[in-house]
């Protein structure tokens, strides 16, 4: 287990979204599948700054449980997942 993965906002994260497993884990998954669908529906996303636009355009119409959803886009467009580590 991450030590991310036992961080109470993750993990409270996680719950809010209906998200089972290791939370880190779930959350990526869950942006990754949330974007791509909204990338395919949209088809203009060419930057960072379009795909962050396109996100809290959109978890902000469409879910207040993802209104922080944009701030998540940094953690998985990075090349390779950040874990913080002790």
């Amino acid at each position: 287990m991450k030590i991310l993965d036992q961080e109470q906002d993750v993990v409270d994260l996680a719950a809010k979204l209906g998200l089972t497993g290791l939370p880190v884990e779930a959350i990526i998954d869950f942006c990754q599948l949330q974007i791509d669908d909204w990338v395919e529906e949209d088809g203009s996303v060419k930057t960072i700054g379009d795909l962050e636009t396109l996100a809290a355009t959109r978890s902000l119409s469409e879910n207040p449980v993802n209104s922080n959803f944009h701030y998540y886009i940094r953690f998985i467009s990075q090349p390779k997942p950040l874990y913080i580590v002790a």
